[in-house]
């Protein structure tokens, strides 16, 4: 397919355009043609349509009464009476669609404005929440510390104690030994007197 296009097929887009209500220009007549067709031979087509149009429209005035062109004019005007009520309607339309809009994302925005400080809030009371539990855990492990140190002293202080006990009852028992020692001596020693003391009676 070839890209190169005819002057008219440019007159036919610029007609299929204009009956649509659309203003033709290059771009549009371009992609109505498909994309087809050089932007400097599509705008020297388009200014040969509008000089036809033109001379068209001189040649029906021409022909026309004086009373058809009122005729005429006065139908123009409604139309563009009419064309304009329908602007303004559609315009209405859309600033109030505009406007509604522009509520809501307001309201939106106010929304996620006080869920964010209602998040903020939230996350502000779990940080003191948090603070509070690791002050309340410190106290906790240093108690704990405090009370392993404390054991950790009874202990010793068992010890050292069962030490001393060891020791007395080691004591005890070496000073009930060197008594019973003494005690075996003076009998001994009591015996041999009273022996020598019957042996002098018989002599």
């Amino acid at each position: 397919m070839t890209n190169k296009v005819t002057a008219e097929e440019v007159f036919a887009a610029a007609d299929a355009l204009v009956a649509a209500g659309q203003e033709p220009t290059q771009e549009k007549v371009r992609a109505l043609l498909g994309g087809r067709g050089s932007m400097s031979t599509i705008s020297k087509n388009l200014r040969l349509w509008r000089t036809k149009r033109d001379n068209e429209v001189q040649a029906i005035a021409a022909e026309l009464t004086l009373e058809q062109q009122q005729s005429f004019l006065s139908v123009l005007a409604d139309v563009a009476k009419t064309i304009r009520h329908e602007f303004e309607t559609q315009l209405a339309k859309l600033r109030a669609a505009q406007r509604h809009q522009e509520e809501t994302n307001a309201a939106d925005l106010t929304a996620a404005c006080d869920e964010a400080d209602r998040l903020a809030e939230e996350l502000s009371a779990s940080k003191e929440a948090t603070r509070i539990a690791c002050e309340a855990l410190a106290a906790c492990k240093a108690g704990f510390a405090a009370l392993q140190a404390e054991q950790a002293h009874l202990s010793a202080e068992r010890l050292q104690d069962k030490a001393v006990i060891a020791e007395l009852r080691s004591a005890v028992a070496e000073f009930s030994k060197i008594r019973a020692e003494d005690l075996d001596a003076a009998i001994e020693r009591r015996v041999r007197e009273a022996a020598h003391s019957s042996g002098r009676q018989a002599v």
